[in-house]
């Protein structure tokens, strides 16, 4: 069982633009207790292109975890809101 956690902070510079932290902690709960988890945190930006429509980056990177979590994330995305 996965009990997931995230914590996001956002900041607003305008009203087209979010810049976020993020932290999440996402241990796996096993028959005999803790069988994994992984901590991993980050940084993204969001950018309103239109009403409806976002783009959006982030970067998160694995700072701690035991048989999950490695390396780093890349993420590029289009967000259509309707």
């Amino acid at each position: 069982m996965a009990v997931p956690f995230d914590l996001f902070l956002s900041y607003f510079p305008t009203k087209k633009i979010t810049i976020y932290l993020q932290n999440q902690i996402w241990p796996t709960i096993g028959d005999k207790g803790l069988s994994s988890y992984f901590v991993q945190e980050g940084l993204g930006l969001k950018y309103q292109l239109f009403k409806g429509v976002e783009l959006e980056t982030s970067y998160t990177t694995f700072i701690l975890g035991e048989n999950a979590g490695a390396g780093q994330t890349f993420n590029l995305g289009i967000r259509v809101l309707h």
